[in-house]
């Protein structure tokens, strides 16, 4: 029996099987570990927005930048040990190695995809200037 049977539920035919593909199954780790990601980037965001540092939108956002980037990162991580076949140690390696190389490059593109938006929405509204406008001339 290869190793992509799993035993799936026991129906009134008898014990079935199913095949998963690494694509399934790289799409239910991912899954999984969205919810971690959501669970983790919430924590973060309450405890900033308790401190003022962010407001409840910017939570929302994080959150949901957090859930997408560990999903991503542990899907591909699992996609990748699956497709080259690696198991054990190896396998937990290749994840950790492909996870790690995910999330680092979805948090930099996250992080300049912000920062140029902040820009962009910055050259948009004119600064407030300090400088007085001069008085009107009076009447004589």
């Amino acid at each position: 029996m290869s190793s992509n049977y799993y035993l799936a539920m026991r129906g009134s035919t008898g014990v079935s099987t199913t095949t998963y593909s690494t694509a399934n199954r790289a799409l239910a780790v991912g899954g999984a570990a969205m919810i971690i990601g959501a669970a983790s980037g919430l924590a973060q965001g309450i405890a900033q927005a308790r401190d003022g540092s962010m407001t409840g939108q910017q939570v929302a956002v994080h959150t949901a930048k957090e859930a997408l980037g560990t999903g991503l990162a542990v899907a591909a991580g699992a996609s990748v040990a699956s497709a080259l076949s690696m198991r054990g140690a190896l396998g937990i390696a290749g994840m950790i190695a492909v996870g790690a190389a995910v999330k680092y490059t979805w948090d930099q593109s996250m992080s300049r995809d912000l920062l140029c938006k902040s820009a962009s929405a910055a050259e948009e509204k004119p600064a407030k200037t300090t400088e007085k406008k001069p008085a009107p001339k009076a009447a004589k």
